[in-house]
């Protein structure tokens, strides 16, 4: 799939990633999890964009361009 070769692969932990949202970084957070992860365990973040993993390929022109984003799964 194209879109995965521009993706910048590295990895944020969650305390780095609290630290960056705290200091007033603009960074955009993508929840990848399944529906069932997503409405399962009651657990969402603030301001997270939900892309279901078979939706990504649909949906992944949501994601704002130009800036860090952060995608989460489980």
């Amino acid at each position: 799939m194209a879109v995965y070769r521009l993706l910048e692969r590295s990895r944020i932990s969650a305390p780095e990633l609290k630290a960056r949202l705290e200091h007033g970084d603009a960074v955009v957070i993508v929840d990848l999890r399944s529906d069932l992860g997503y409405h399962g365990d009651g657990i969402k973040l603030a301001g997270a964009i939900w892309i279901p993993p078979d939706d990504f390929e649909e949906r992944y022109a949501e994601i704002p361009r130009g800036g860090p984003v952060v995608m989460y799964c489980t």
